[in-house]
């Protein structure tokens, strides 16, 4: 009896987290391959080896620090007007899910949006959103996500976030 508690809860709580992340992961899967829409994708391999950089200086060593815990980055970006449009409608239900805002940044014509799964004070994902008339980028982070030491990675050259600066104020 004991067993089969066990045996359902761990399938109800894989369940859990899967529907979690599904509306992420419906987006990235229905959009990835398209010739209109550029992906990057980095894993937690390539983050490790950023453990094996010295920094040259404490701004250096602040982004390093940053990417300590981190997972994963994955990213999809499109200036196509209708690939824009469908991406938009499918990232209208990650809102829905166990996603919580963070901030919201209107900058000109872009919508900025940042999201985040969080669990007793822990961040394990953050989305950030960057819309606008014809373009659309989604970009998910996961690990276990610093905000602080995160909103030091503001200059990597990502649209959106250098909004992360404004994070720790």
């Amino acid at each position: 009896m004991k067993t089969r508690f066990i045996l359902v809860l761990a399938i109800l709580l894989s369940l859990s987290s899967y529907a979690q992340s599904s509306a992420i992961d419906k987006l990235f899967k229905k959009f990835s391959g398209n010739e209109n829409i550029t992906e990057v994708n980095i894993s937690a391999k390539m983050f490790s080896l950023f453990g094996y950089i010295d920094a040259d200086n404490e701004e250096d060593q602040e982004s390093l620090d940053a990417l300590k815990g981190i997972k994963s980055l994955y990213l999809m970006s499109t200036e196509k007007k209708e690939e824009a449009t469908q991406m938009r409608a499918t990232a209208k239900q990650i809102k829905k899910e166990n996603f919580e805002p963070l901030m919201t940044v209107r900058d000109g014509d872009d919508d900025i949006e940042f999201l985040i799964q969080e669990k007793d004070g822990v961040v394990s994902e953050l989305i950030m959103l960057v819309d606008s008339d014809s373009n659309f980028l989604v970009m998910s982070l996961t690990g276990l996500i610093d905000l602080e030491k995160l909103s030091k990675l503001s200059n990597i050259g990502i649209d959106g976030l250098k909004n992360l600066e404004k994070i720790d104020k």
